[in-house]
């Protein structure tokens, strides 16, 4: 279990540097965003199960939404104020992990 301080709060640079590694996450809204289409509704729902587990392990759940074979996800930490931590960044690149395996 895993839980975020302030010090894990990411500025702005570090941000942009997260996003200059990972284009396929945006910043907008003060949250990490994505969005990946899957090849099917199943195949969209084995994905969330994945990220599901990964999630809970990490004690950190993000807000996703899920229309047919496509995925949305919305990161910040809610306990801080809703702002991006590392633990976000961390989810993150764990959310592009299990998507590039499909």
């Amino acid at each position: 279990m895993t839980s975020a301080t302030k010090e894990d709060i990411l500025d702005d640079q570090a941000i942009e540097t997260f996003l200059a590694e990972h284009d396929d996450w945006t910043y907008e809204g003060g949250r990490l965003k994505a969005s990946y289409s899957l090849q099917s509704f199943e195949q969209a729902i084995e994905v969330i199960n994945k990220i599901a587990e990964v999630a809970s392990a990490m004690d950190h759940h993000p807000f996703m939404t899920n229309v047919y074979n496509r995925l949305t996800f919305s990161l910040c930490t809610h306990s801080l104020g809703d702002v991006v931590t590392q633990l976000d960044a961390d989810l993150a690149k764990h959310i592009s992990e299990i998507i590039k395996q499909e």
